[in-house]
């Protein structure tokens, strides 16, 4: 044991070192002389993708399952791993034999990939299976805020704001709860109450550029045209802008005189949609 303990501890001093290669030798050779080794796994599995070879980490994790044991540990990371190269599927195939009782933390992973997926009903059941049976509370909060993501996207606009409220109950001075806030007072036709609350999202995390896209939409709904171009220019100017983002700041533009740029703004707006209503009305009247 004192032996593995310091061939781990030497693979770990090369890794730090960024001698990769040789960290590679010793966690290979502990694996050869001891096949049923999972932190030896893991810790391969992890230098292989921290040197950008995906497909030997995965490689590498799907051996051991198949070829070792049906461990959980290795499992649950290899579900980790697929989720943080974006293959949900191959990752809800990995995660879905998990026991539910022994591994409540499967069903967050789970949700999320539902959720990347667009499977909402699915993904939705999946958090509140977590946040019922995990007595892990880690990923509470997350649990929640994609909770409240996943009835905006149902337009269950009552059932977003409980979940909403639960992850505010977890962690208060968070930018992501306001701007849930800001975008269901919005859904519901509460566009005071939207600003106000991205307005405080906005103090809180004033780099992130979507709450520029519905601080601007919200005060174009108020009739504050100025404010609503202010956002929208400060959206379009850092992000790929939708057809409808563009349409609406060509109405700021138009409710500000600025006839010039709102048909710019349509344009652009029709070259993403055709059929946009709102910038084709907006064009005649720029003329």
């Amino acid at each position: 044991m004192l032996h593995l303990e310091y061939k781990l501890k030497k693979a770990s001093d090369y890794e730090a070192q960024g001698k990769y290669l040789h960290a590679i030798q010793i966690y290979s050779g502990i694996i050869t002389e001891t096949p049923e080794h999972t932190l030896s796994y893991i810790k391969l599995a992890s230098l292989y993708d921290k040197m950008r070879n995906f497909n030997a980490s995965v490689k590498l994790l799907k051996h051991y399952i198949e070829n070792v044991s049906d461990d959980s540990e290795i499992r649950l990371f290899l579900g980790q791993m697929l989720i943080k190269y974006s293959m949900w599927d191959e990752a809800i195939d990995a995660l879905s034999v998990f026991n539910p009782e022994e591994h409540p933390i499967h069903y967050f992973f789970l949700g999320y990939s539902y959720f990347m997926l667009k499977d909402f009903e699915i993904a939705k059941m999946n958090f509140l299976n977590y946040l019922e049976k995990s007595p892990d509370t880690e990923f509470q909060f997350e649990a929640y805020i994609y909770l409240s993501k996943i009835e905006i996207e149902l337009h269950s606009y009552d059932e977003a704001m409980e979940a909403v409220k639960k992850a505010e109950e977890l962690f208060t001075n968070s930018w992501e709860v306001h701007l849930l806030y800001g975008i269901i007072f919005y859904s519901k036709g509460m566009h005071f109450h939207a600003t106000t609350s991205i307005e405080k999202a906005l103090k809180l995390n004033g780099r992130e550029i979507s709450l520029h896209e519905w601080a601007g939409k919200a005060y174009l709904q108020l009739g504050d045209y100025q404010s609503a171009e202010k956002h929208l220019s400060e959206y379009v100017s850092n992000a790929e802008a939708s057809s409808e983002t563009y349409a609406f700041l060509g109405l700021a533009c138009l409710n500000t005189q600025k006839l010039k740029d709102a048909d710019s703004y349509f344009e652009m707006a029709l070259n993403l949609d055709p059929n946009n209503q709102v910038a084709l009305d907006g064009k005649k009247r720029c003329k």
